[in-house]
């Protein structure tokens, strides 16, 4: 889908980063280490923010486990009470 209020063909975003200017091979093995470096850098960090929220996320987790559990707990008690209803012959009928 295209976002409407970007016209074809234009930037959404430009970098201020700017790479040194290569003027030899034997430059370019030292900037691609540095490119790989921050890379690697960029995802220990995505990986440390993970980790820092894994505990909100365990539980987040929990409360819906819970919640889930209580909603069984309260459908089982309605569904004994219509058994108990049906049972004695007091259950709504449908004219």
């Amino acid at each position: 889908m295209i976002n409407p209020t970007v016209l074809p063909g234009r930037s959404i975003y430009r970098s201020t980063i700017t790479a040194p200017p290569v003027t030899s091979c034997s430059s370019s093995i030292p900037l691609q280490f540095q490119l790989a470096l921050d890379r690697a850098e960029a995802q220990g960090g995505q990986y440390t923010q993970r980790s820092r929220r894994a505990p909100d996320h365990v539980r987040n987790m929990q409360a819906q486990v819970e919640q889930a559990q209580k909603d069984v707990d309260f459908n089982m008690v309605n569904f004994q009470r219509q058994e108990q209803l049906i049972a004695n012959n007091l259950h709504q009928r449908h004219l």
